[in-house]
Order: structure tokens, then sequence, then C-alpha cells
């Protein structure tokens, strides 16, 4: 999207709209795909399934409900590999999605998966894929800070990736002033009680785990530019 898409999506965001457009929903652990057409209905004889070099990575990518699908920003270009008729469950042709794209509205690929560009442009993404690979390192990416939790010794933060996705195998830590900071330099998200703040973080992977979550400190929060939506 260009600079004055990315421009214009925060004060959408902050002034909030409905809408839909043609997304793909949940993945369950039969690796079985909801398939939604603009955003609400299923293909009444269509059986969706995605293989498992497409699965681990669709949990990372907008849902129907995402700010980025709403706002029209993204729709979903799909290529699908095509079965017997009538083959799958309750007599569905089946379809295996080989190729996802989140397309923007000049129909531009903005991400596509697989793809071996992912890891680069949402490092956050990469790094909740193999956190263990990371521990002892520093790692900085651009996140969207959605809450905090003051636990006394230590400040919990609710943290999603730049595609409005929660990680599913990272908790992350801080300071009192680190996270009073992160309302002083974040672009705001939302309105009233409800903000959340677009930041760039900073922070070492430890060699311990909250539950089954790799714990990463945050040590520095900057501002975020929102880079990986310009073109």
């Amino acid at each position: 999207m260009t600079d004055a898409d990315w421009s214009a999506f925060v004060p959408w965001w902050n002034a909030g709209v409905a809408g839909g457009c043609g997304v793909l929903s949940r993945l369950n652990d039969q690796d079985e795909l909801d398939l939604l057409l603009d955003g609400a209905n299923k293909p009444f004889n269509l059986a969706g399934f995605v293989g498992p070099e497409l699965a681990d990575y669709v949990k990372d990518m907008p849902t129907a409900t995402s700010p980025l699908a709403l706002s029209g920003l993204l729709s979903t270009r799909i290529t699908l590999r095509v079965g017997r008729k009538g083959s799958g469950p309750d007599s569905k042709t089946p379809v295996r999605v080989v190729r996802l794209e989140y397309v923007t509205p000049d129909d531009q690929a903005f991400i596509t998966v697989p793809s071996d560009d992912l890891a680069t442009t949402f490092p956050l993404i990469a790094l909740n894929h193999e956190p263990d690979k990371s521990v002892g390192k520093t790692v900085t990416f651009e996140a969207i800070v959605t809450g905090t939790h003051d636990g006394g010794k230590e400040v919990e933060l609710d943290v999603s990736t730049m595609l409005f996705r929660t990680p599913d195998n990272l908790t992350f830590v801080t300071t009192r002033e680190l996270a009073a900071r992160i309302r002083e330099v974040g672009t705001r998200f939302g309105r009233g009680g409800d903000v959340d703040y677009l930041v760039t973080l900073t922070g070492e992977v430890e060699n311990r785990k909250a539950g089954a979550r790799r714990v990463v400190r945050i040590t520095a929060v900057e501002p975020a530019t929102g880079k990986v939506f310009r073109r």
C-alpha cells in the first residue's frame, strides 16, 4: 500500500468502520480450513484444506475481523488444487490451498505464503515460529501493544504482530519505565480507554519460559513508522 493508504489507516481505525472482504478464517487441528466469501458466507459445495507447508503460517495471517481486512486495505487471493468432485466430507469437493496472497486495493500482493521474504518482512512472526533458536539474542521488531499488566517486579505486555495476531509462543515483559514510554512514543490506535500503541520494540530472548512460552524481555521502546506497509 502507498504512504497515503497507511496515513489514512490510523485515523480510519481510530474512527471505527464496519465492513468485510474475502478472507480466510479458522484453522482447526485437522488442517481443515473455513473458506469465507465476502467475509461471512461459506461455499456450500467446497471443503477447504491446507497442507503442512502453509498450516503453521495461516494462524499468523489477517482474519475476517482484522482491521486490515475491515478497512479494505487487504483482501485474500487463493490458489487452490481441486480434488475429485464430491470426494470430500459430506460429498463436497475438496480443495487444497497451495498459495495465499494478501492483496492491496490496487491488486498488488502485499504478503505471499509460502514466501522466503516473510521472516525478513515480519521478524516477530519469524521469532514466534522458532523462539528457541533466538535464546540469548537481541531482536528488534515493530509491533502493536494492546495492554500492560503490572506484576510488581516486571510488567507483562500484550503484544500483537503488525498483522494484528498474537504470538502464541512468546511472552513479553519489561520495566514500568519502558511500559510508560510505550504510551509516550507509540502511534495510538483506538478511542477512549481501549487504545493500542504501534511501537518499535527491542528485547532479549531469555533462557526461561512462562508456561510453554519463551520470555522476551523488552529493553528499548522507540517510535514506529509502519514501514512494512509502505511502498
